[in-house]
């Protein structure tokens, strides 16, 4: 015991540092804190947490993420505009409809259900004119949301309306139709490019609005191409009344709704006079020089002709459509003999089965008795 006793006061001797001496004395650490152990049991750890987090953990946290990105107004920065292709698939889904309704009317009606068909019997099922005006009534929505830029609302907009497609297509429409959806090619079609329309709207939602929204899509580049679909789209009636109103009252501005369309109708005719200038830069006539006749006959000439077409055409038909080369023989006859506003003093009618034909002979002798005007443009139909 004394021999261990001195074996320490050497020990301490030896480690105390000498008078004067800056030498600080080493740490002492413990096995259990070193460094390696530390990494160790910091990498066990989360690898422990990691096995014990679910799928339905790692979806929350995706769903988390892209929900904060989606609301957070510098994620964005207005680098993404899929508004055009958006709308392009919902009107694709608006046209589905109007001219597919038989694949979404009830059984005792698809067989009827075509647009011709109720145009000519002046007659629109309740059902067909709810369920278009909702998807215009989808696109007007969606339209605003994109001019006001409420992120937010679009994204409960879009959960709204996955909810309710899902639950139409795959419940309430077999039950209608008497159907199922797999048997259905249509609504199929109509639910492809509805999903289109979902998968383009998260990548919006993902990307952001953009910060500034100018102009349309056909009028990205100047070029002859895009200045005639623009004179297209603008010759339709009504849509651009409807989308400069629209415009007009979702976007802050100063201007009056005369001035706005003033400024609308200067930013469309410089558009179009742009790109024309364009195509004359590329064109092979220089500047300054007469066009010729070859192209005046061709541009100035054909658009006469069809003009005249369009004037004269309609008439030209209508009578065509009563002279033609074949007979019209009369299928039944009837003859009545009156006297003022009394009854009837004699009533005749023959069907076909009691009527003959007459031979050429017999017709000149009935021109000849009728010598009237009257009497020989009524023969003359026959």
């Amino acid at each position: 015991a004394a021999a261990t006793a001195a074996a320490a006061t050497a020990t301490a001797a030896t480690a105390r540092p000498a008078p004067g001496s800056s030498a600080s004395p080493a740490p002492v650490q413990d096995a259990d804190q070193s460094p390696k152990a530390s990494l160790s049991a910091s990498n066990a750890s989360s690898t422990k947490d990691e096995e014990e987090e679910t799928w339905w953990g790692q979806l929350f946290h995706h769903i988390e993420r892209f929900y904060k990105t989606a609301l957070d107004s510098e994620q964005g920065g207005g680098r993404k505009d899929y508004y055009t292709v958006m709308f392009l698939f919902d009107l694709l889904t608006f046209l589905i409809t109007i001219f597919g309704w038989s694949s979404f009317a009830e059984k005792s009606a698809s067989a009827a259900a075509d647009v011709t068909t109720y145009i000519s019997q002046n007659y629109v099922p309740r059902t067909f004119l709810a369920m278009v005006l909702v998807e215009f009534l989808l696109l007007i929505v969606d339209r605003v949301l994109y001019l006001r830029k409420y992120i937010y609302v679009k994204f409960l907009f879009q959960i709204f309306l996955l909810v309710v497609v899902h639950v139409y297509l795959f419940f309430i429409l077999p039950f209608i139709t008497e159907r199922s959806f797999v048997a259905n090619p249509v609504a199929q079609l109509w639910y492809f490019c509805k999903c289109v329309y979902f998968a383009v709207s998260a990548m919006q939602l993902a990307a952001g609005y953009p910060t500034q929204i100018l102009g349309q899509f056909l009028t990205k580049g100047a070029n002859i191409i895009s200045a005639v679909l623009f004179l297209v789209v603008q010759a339709i009636p009504f849509l651009l009344e409807f989308r400069e109103l629209l415009d007009w009252a979702c976007t802050p501005t100063v201007l009056s709704i005369i001035y706005w369309f003033k400024v609308q109708d200067i930013w469309s005719s410089i558009f179009v006079i742009k790109s024309f200038r364009t195509y004359e830069k590329s064109a092979p006539r220089k500047l300054g020089t007469t066009v010729s006749l070859v192209v005046k006959i061709l541009v100035g000439g054909l658009g006469v002709v069809g003009l005249i077409l369009v004037l004269w055409f309609p008439l030209v038909l209508m009578s065509l459509i009563n002279s033609t080369s074949r007979s019209n023989p009369p299928m039944s006859v009837r003859v009545q003999l009156q006297i003022g506003g009394y009854q009837p003093l004699f009533h005749f009618t023959a069907d076909q089965q009691f009527l003959r034909q007459i031979s050429d002979s017999e017709m000149d002798v009935l021109k000849n008795q009728f010598t009237t005007p009257q009497g020989q443009s009524f023969i003359t139909k026959y």
